[in-house]
Parts: C-alpha cells; structure tokens; sequence
C-alpha cells in the first residue's frame, strides 16, 4: 500500500469536505419530529436506511480524501470530472 503525500489541503479539497459536510447536514435535518405513535415508530423503522445512507457518504469521502491525498491531483480536469 502506497503511503499517503504529505501535501495541504487545496482549496478545492476545502470546497468538496464542506459539501460532503452540508449533505451529512442535510440529511439528519430532513427528519421531523414525530408528533405520534405511529410517526414515531416508522421513523424508528426509517432508521436503518439513514445509517445506511450515513455510511455510504463517508466510505465515499473517506476514498475521495484518500485519492487526493494519494495522487495529489488539483487541475481543471479533475475539477471538471
């Protein structure tokens, strides 16, 4: 396994880190508040599906972290891809 550049965070790392950060945010602040019984046990039956969801954006920005830090790639192609 290839050890990890020692290299700054870019600015456009900064950008991609925020937005994975307002998507988390997002996501845990679309739930309301259940105002019933009812409510309150599908959104307890909802519960996998978010942690599932929750997992899923983090293995994606853990392996976006690690490609920027592993190749050090920070030009206008991989800006546009």
């Amino acid at each position: 396994m290839r050890r990890y550049m020692l290299i700054e965070v870019s600015r456009l790392e900064g950008l991609t880190d925020a937005m994975f950060g307002f998507a988390v945010t997002l996501l845990i602040v679309s739930l309301e508040p259940p105002t019933s019984f009812d409510q309150l046990v599908n959104l307890i039956l909802s519960f996998p599906a978010f942690a599932i969801t929750f997992l899923l954006m983090m293995f994606i920005w853990f392996w976006h972290n690690r490609f920027f830090r592993q190749y050090g790639l920070n030009n206008g192609r991989i800006v546009l891809a």
